[in-house]
């Protein structure tokens, strides 16, 4: 009597199941969180008004070159007195983008209202007028071009709308009672990578810092890292200097601006490394880093260096102005920073740790941030995947060489996981 055997039926059921599965993670990725004519008015086809050098730092006017600019971003609702710590902080120069949505104008009273905000902060401190570059960024889709006369430009605006008293006029132009939804939509839109661009354009000092809004540094950061670049970046070989970034409680009043006093707070539970994004952020060796003595003087050392093993790896970082530009086919929030250091990659770039420096942000995102947050990285899911396979292509096309370099990792956020998941499926059927 013969033994039937069970292994066809086991190699269809396979088939049947891989097939399955194929046509669910393929609906997945080519169908949109949202109806997919929803998702094509979702994101406005944008042109850009430029208005560069709204002000214009003495450092920049001096060409003292011989700095790291420390380059900025902001959407105009989200500039404040807070801008103000930005400039007793950092002791270079700062260029920063201001934008506007697609629904504001050149001539407009958020225009008016962002230009008494900054006359008065130039007029208050003098940090501001000796370090700040600010340029305006509008994303307005019938508009495409530069504004070079920037005195008319601003007597233009002023001359239609006089502000009398900021917070009366100034003070209900900005709608905080936006849904979840409609601010997953703004953050889509931002154009994030236009505007860091753009910051970068108007500077012209030997490093550049491409941080966010409220990143601030431990002390004497500049000077270290300048000395720390002097001893790497005039070698053969490409190097980015890198450091690492923490976050504290919002409680905290006496900032860490040296090592000792952030190993204290970490003791104490109110600093940790930023966790949002561990596998994006996280540099091993930190005991070793907070054990090893602080030099009292501005000469700073290394502690390793690293090539970009990890897709999700989003070092920070002081370089030449050399390296890549943003790649502004990328969304927020969504690999929109994580681009650069991919494309870094290819070009060979090495990540030196620095001791001693160091970045630290206040506070966590609130609940309602976080949803918006998640929300909007949902949403873009399939424009991002879509970034990244020409990402892939140009890569291929740019640098033909064969680069050990890792791939974008287009699976691991949003409704990416689900489809991870899928194709991990064979690791449950035991093949």
């Amino acid at each position: 009597m013969y033994k039937i055997s069970h292994q066809p039926l086991k190699i269809l059921l396979t088939i049947f199941i891989s097939l399955l599965i194929y046509l669910h993670v393929l609906f997945i990725i080519t169908q949109d969180p949202l109806d997919v004519t929803v998702l094509q008015n979702y994101i406005t086809k944008k042109s850009f008004s430029k208005v560069p050098f709204i002000y214009k730092s003495d450092i920049f006017s001096r060409n003292d070159t011989d700095r790291i600019t420390l380059i900025l971003h902001s959407s105009y609702e989200y500039i404040s007195n807070d801008l103000k710590t930005h400039l007793y902080n950092w002791d270079g120069p700062i260029s920063l983008a201001i934008t506007f949505g697609e629904k504001i104008s050149k001539i407009s009273v958020e225009t008016s209202c962002m230009l008494y905000f900054l006359d008065n902060l130039y007029f208050e401190i003098r940090e501001a007028k000796e370090k700040l570059s600010a340029h305006f960024l509008y994303t307005i889709p019938t508009d495409n071009y530069i504004v070079h006369d920037i005195y008319s430009f601003k007597e233009e605006v002023k001359f239609y709308f006089k502000i009398k008293n900021y917070s009366l006029t100034c003070g209900g132009i900005i709608n905080k009672n936006v849904s979840m939804f409609d601010k997953a939509k703004q953050l889509n839109n931002y154009p994030i990578n236009v505007a860091r661009n753009f910051a970068r354009q108007y500077s012209n000092s030997k490093y550049i810092l491409i941080a966010d809004m409220n990143h601030l540094f431990s002390k004497n950061f500049e000077k270290k890292m300048i000395n720390l670049g002097e001893k790497f970046l005039s070698k053969k070989g490409k190097y980015a200097l890198t450091y690492r970034i923490f976050e504290i409680s919002k409680n905290i009043t006496l900032l860490p601006e040296r090592k000792g006093l952030l190993e204290k707070y970490i003791k104490e539970k109110k600093a940790f490394e930023f966790h949002h994004y561990m596998s994006a952020h996280k540099i091993p060796l930190l005991n070793d880093w907070l054990l090893y003595p602080e030099k009292d003087d501005d000469d700073t050392k290394y502690q390793f260096i690293t090539n970009l093993s990890n897709s999700q790896w989003e070092p920070q970082f002081v370089s030449l102005t050399d390296i890549p530009y943003h790649d502004e086919s990328f969304f927020y929030p969504v690999r929109d920073n994580t681009v650069l250091r991919w494309e870094m990659c290819y070009q060979e770039y090495q990540f030196v740790i620095a001791h001693d420096v160091f970045m630290f942000h206040q506070g966590i995102k609130s609940y309602d941030e976080s949803m918006s947050v998640k929300l909007a990285k949902d949403n873009i899911f399939p424009l991002a995947v879509r970034a990244m396979d020409n990402f892939e292509k140009r890569m291929i096309k740019t640098y033909p060489s064969d680069f050990n370099c890792p791939k974008p990792d287009k699976y691991g956020y949003g409704p990416g996981l689900k489809v991870r998941s899928y194709l991990n499926f064979q690791k449950i059927f035991g093949y």
